[in-house]
């Protein structure tokens, strides 16, 4: 009885129709449109799709899109861990779109290009965190982590107006003597990243719509404490300043304590403040910095470099035996004039 079962599951398997991934792949189309009121699609428009799994390439495909716009890629492999990157270029800005899984061959993909317009007037920074990653108290070194949300309300693309440096192009605010700047975003590839005295630019186009602009960058910082103040080029709706509790405190009039976060088994401290209008500085002050050991402590009162006191930890403890030893012995002022 059994096996009869099992015959008859297998022949209605067999008569079955196998999807076309075990044949000869999926086929992935969509259409480009103009997202921009009255714009047009040109005809001709290159495609590119790359099958992309774990940030690894699996396969690539090349096409041009008819006079409607539409595109096809057939034979593409097929897995629900792979994921799907449409794009093209327009106007010198390229476009994408993504899908993972079946989303790329349940329905067609939209791939969204947009007319340009110069200057950054209209964009908006929905939300600006920064948070305090690391310290280094040997050195007196503050590590930031900086992660902004870049919104275009419009329907037309963002580019930079090289007729109105520094204010045609997209600026975020960086302490006095930042150090080691690195910036990532999600914005269009291409466009550079221009850093000033207390602030840098990035020349990347900026379509329609929310996207994320991540930065890291070193501080030095003297005595126990470090005054920054960040000037708002375009202001932002919230602003939020995270810091671990060995870091010290924080003063500020501005900012307003929050409830304590904790990431990663790590507690972070919260302070923030709300409607920071365009051309306004968030300023505020990290007081109580971990110092470095006291033998850098004493080569920097005494002029000196480190490495004139810092002695190895056998040195070291014979050295303070010694000077104990000196202390003890030392005739007093009173009994040696």
């Amino acid at each position: 009885m059994r096996l009869a079962l099992f015959l008859v599951a297998l022949v209605g398997l067999l008569l079955s129709p196998w999807p076309a991934a075990a044949q000869e792949g999926m086929v992935v189309e969509g259409r480009i449109v103009n997202g921009t009121a009255g714009g047009q699609v040109p005809p001709g428009l290159p495609v590119t799709l790359e099958v992309v799994r774990r940030r690894s390439l699996v396969a690539l495909y090349t096409a041009t899109a008819g006079d409607d716009g539409s595109f096809r890629f057939a034979g593409v492999p097929a897995g629900p861990d792979l994921s799907y990157v449409v794009s093209t270029s327009y106007q010198g800005v390229v476009y994408t779109a993504t899908a993972r899984g079946e989303e790329a061959w349940r329905q067609p993909l939209t791939l969204s290009i947009y007319e340009k317009e110069a200057g950054v007037r209209a964009l908006r920074l929905p939300s600006f965190t920064l948070v305090v990653t690391g310290v280094a108290p040997r050195r007196r070194l503050l590590e930031f982590l900086g992660a902004v949300q870049v919104e275009n309300p419009t329907d037309r693309t963002a580019v930079a107006d090289m007729a109105l440096v520094p204010g045609g192009l997209l600026r975020f605010p960086i302490p006095l003597r930042a150090q080691d700047l690195d910036v990532a975003s999600t914005l269009p590839p291409g466009g550079q990243v221009v850093q000033g005295e207390r602030e840098f630019a990035l020349t990347t186009p900026v379509p329609p719509g929310r996207h994320e602009v991540l930065f890291t960058y070193r501080v030095v910082y003297h005595g126990e404490a470090l005054d920054v103040s960040l000037p708002m080029p375009l202001g932002v709706d919230v602003f939020h300043l995270m810091f671990p509790e060995e870091v010290g405190a924080v003063e500020g009039a501005s900012l307003t304590p929050q409830e304590p976060v904790t990431i990663g088994g790590r507690v972070y401290r919260l302070v923030g403040a709300r409607g920071v209008r365009a051309g306004e500085e968030v300023g505020f002050r990290l007081v109580g910095l971990p110092q470095p050991p006291w033998p850098i402590r004493v080569a920097e009162a005494l002029g000196r470099p480190p490495w004139m006191v810092v002695l190895p930890s056998s040195l070291l403890g014979v050295t303070l035996l010694g000077l104990l030893v000196w202390a003890l012995r030392r005739p007093s002022l009173r009994e040696g004039g």
